[in-house]
């Protein structure tokens, strides 16, 4: 069975924190243990939890939500974010046009078994919440 990994993006502390995947029971409601180890150190405001996609980059760096992607499909060089599409329960790569996010032909799925949809050389070279301007290029 698959270890499921979460990072939290952490609003008040603007930045991402990874800790342990443990889910806790408190107050009746289920948290990422790293949630709550970091509202015993300050409260948080609206922490994100961001899920590992089991895949990793070219440096062997897992790939969360929320990490922006650089990657060659067959049409070249991309560049998008990871999140999680819960309608099509899939990892996607989304891309931005002005601002706004896209989908139709804008994502691309973390795992297509189509060929002609592959990707590869896969690289993280930010996340969405720091570097979103690196989607706008």
């Amino acid at each position: 069975m698959r270890q499921i990994k979460f990072s939290v993006w952490d609003p008040t502390r603007k930045k991402i924190i990874k800790g342990e995947s443990d889910l806790v029971l408190k107050n009746g409601v289920f948290k990422a243990k790293i949630v709550q180890e970091l509202e015993g150190e300050s409260p948080i405001k609206r922490a994100i939890l961001l899920q590992n996609t089991g895949v990793r980059d070219n440096e062997d760096n897992d790939i969360n939500e929320g990490h922006i992607l650089k990657y060659m499909t067959g049409q070249g060089e991309k560049i998008g974010y990871v999140h999680y599409e819960g309608q099509a329960g899939a990892f996607n790569i989304s891309h931005l046009i002005k601002g706004e996010r896209v989908s139709g032909p804008y994502f691309t799925s973390l795992f297509s078994p189509d060929e002609k949809e592959a990707i590869w050389d896969l690289k993280i070279v930010g996340n969405f919440f720091t570097n979103k301007e690196i989607l706008e290029q």
